[in-house]
């Protein structure tokens, strides 16, 4: 009984603790409770079979999960009034990357007791892609991987790539992807395989620097440039075989030499071998730097121009490099790779202001982690992240940066980038090219805006969730997506300045901005608007369908770096 006690007693106790040592804090925030319903089904878009298993999610006033039945079917019910975006979901299909596919979402508007049972969700089901890879005598080549991939031009030497799927080779020298997005695809295969080559004359030491007989990567129908590719139409529910490559082989050599100085603080410093001009598609093997001798090694390197790069803003060792090595039909000699410092650019942020005689003043108050300058980089000869600077307190901040072109955001400040000065001389704030020498940055922002009111008109029926897009007619500036209010405006406040604006039948307009070419060929279906600061403009906007922007896409296809 004594032990009944004890044991109760204890419970109690640690009841009694957790009550009192709790804060005591508001309840968990209850969903709001209404009467309106939203139901409907999820079914194939080519066959309009149910989709069952599916996951809908309801975003709005209430934040809710259904998974449809074995008739595809779905319920939301006790909703407040309002409007909310429903989006399908299914392991059996691909996830709606394609921008011009909006039938996977839709929103929805109930009233206090309205009962929508009406909705339809349409998943479209995806295509596979077959084929063998052989070798020069037609022997099956096992284990080389196969991908799928689309590009999205970003108006810089950077571009986006998009999988479609990959698959890898069986003993067979067969490949398969299923699932892949409806789209244009370029359908690439690499081989790690290589055979040593013999040479009579070679040392039993320098056995590793004997060139190798390689097979490179090979685009379909068998091109080694993007230029010279096919691209594979991939349609919702197709299924392509033949996608066959017979890879060609080449030479192997090594490229080897010798980098310095090797910073002590370095770590373990690693160098980079670009192609000249390459693709995303392009690979670009990296190699270790003996942190005794300098020495480096990279192995089974097919002819071509490269560059062998390194660059470490980030890092202990605020150092670069950047080579040119041709490989031909013999290994080239050692090549020798200077290490240097990473240049230093000393900059100035300041603020324009009308109201005083010399036009600009500096940013005053004690520093903010949130207040940076922020350069992202706009070509690939370095690469990496953008690369962050804290602005002091008297608008002073320095900057490490690699030679390359960049561009210029400052993060944490109001307004926007008005000028850029390098040195003495006056560049854009989306492209700035810095050398291999230290430099002073001037960076003068203004909080000008120009307030600017848009409506749309003349939306077709089921045309869904309308969005905006909005860039400028200069070379260089911000572009923006948006929403519209119910009444189909919008009111925003832009840098002065002459813009294009769309409003497209999609919802992720976002895309489409990365897109410099279909941009330019949307220009004369979209509204022209001059935002000029202290005067609100005004603007009207036709809605542009998901069709017709394909449409336009589509005739872009002679560009392949667009996406597809």
């Amino acid at each position: 009984m004594k032990a009944v006690l004890a044991i109760l007693a204890a419970g109690l106790a640690s009841l009694s603790a957790q009550v009192v040592l709790g804060p005591p804090g508001r309840p968990a925030p209850q969903p709001e409770v209404g009467k309106a319903a939203i139901q409907g089904k999820v079914l194939d878009a080519l066959t309009r079979e149910p989709v069952r298993k599916a996951s809908v999610t309801l975003n709005g006033r209430s934040n809710l999960t259904a998974v449809t039945d074995a008739a595809g079917q779905f319920a939301f019910r006790k909703l407040p009034a309002g409007q909310y975006m429903l989006r399908a979901q299914s392991v059996k299909y691909p996830n709606a990357v394609n921008v011009y596919d909006a039938a996977w979402q839709i929103s929805v508007t109930v009233t206090a007791e309205e009962e929508k049972s009406d909705v339809e969700l349409l998943l479209t089901p995806g295509g596979s892609l077959s084929g063998r890879i052989l070798d020069e005598e037609g022997s099956p080549m096992p284990r080389c991987l196969v991908r799928a991939t689309q590009f999205y031009d970003t108006g810089t030497r950077l571009q986006v790539l998009a999988s479609g799927g990959t698959s890898q080779s069986d003993d067979k020298g067969e490949y398969r992807m299923e699932n892949i997005p409806a789209g244009k695809y370029y359908v690439q295969a690499k081989c790690s395989q290589f055979v040593p080559l013999p040479h009579a004359l070679l040392r039993r030491d320098e056995a590793r620097n004997a060139p190798a007989l390689i097979y490179p990567a090979r685009l379909f129908p068998g091109a080694a440039e993007l230029s010279s590719a096919t691209r594979i139409a991939v349609t919702p529910g197709s299924t392509i075989t033949a996608i066959d490559f017979h890879m060609i082989p080449a030479t192997g050599m090594t490229v080897r030499g010798r980098a310095h100085p090797v910073p002590s603080n370095a770590g373990q410093l690693l160098l980079q071998l670009r192609p000249k001009d390459a693709s995303p598609l392009e690979n670009r093997p990296s190699a270790s730097v003996d942190p005794n001798t300098g020495e480096f090694r990279f192995s089974n390197v097919p002819p071509g121009s490269y560059a062998i790069v390194t660059s470490n803003p980030r890092g202990d060792c605020a150092c670069f490099a950047s080579v040119p090595v041709e490989v031909g039909a013999t290994a080239p000699d050692p090549v020798d790779v200077l290490i240097s410092p990473m240049p230093q650019l000393m900059g100035t942020l300041s603020f324009e202001d009308g109201d005083k005689p010399e036009g600009v003043i500096r940013i005053e108050g004690p520093p903010q982690n949130s207040r940076s300058v922020m350069l992202t980089p706009l070509d690939d000869q370095f690469g990496g992240p953008p690369l962050p600077a804290q602005v002091q307190s008297d608008g002073t901040f320095v900057v490490t940066a690699p030679p390359g072109r960049w561009q210029v955001r400052v993060n944490g400040a109001p307004g926007y980038v008005k000028s850029v000065k390098l040195g003495d001389q006056e560049v854009p704030p989306d492209d700035l090219e810095t050398g291999a020498a230290p430099a002073a940055l001037q960076i003068v922002m203004s909080t000008k805006f120009a307030p600017i009111e848009g409506t749309v008109s003349g939306v077709p029926a089921g045309s869904g969730m309308v969005s905006g897009m909005l860039w400028p007619a200069a070379s260089f500036g911000s572009q923006q997506f948006f929403g519209m209010n119910p009444q189909g405006s919008v009111t925003l406040s832009v840098p002065p300045g002459r813009y294009y604006a769309c409003a497209v039948a999609i919802t992720q307009p976002s895309m489409l901005i990365q897109n410099p070419a279909l941009l330019k060929a949307l220009e004369g279906r979209c509204a022209t608007v001059e935002a000029v600061a202290g005067d609100r403009a005004t603007f009207t906007m036709k809605v542009i369908s998901a069709d017709e922007l394909k449409r336009v896409q589509d005739s872009l296809d002679s560009d392949p770096a667009t996406p597809q």
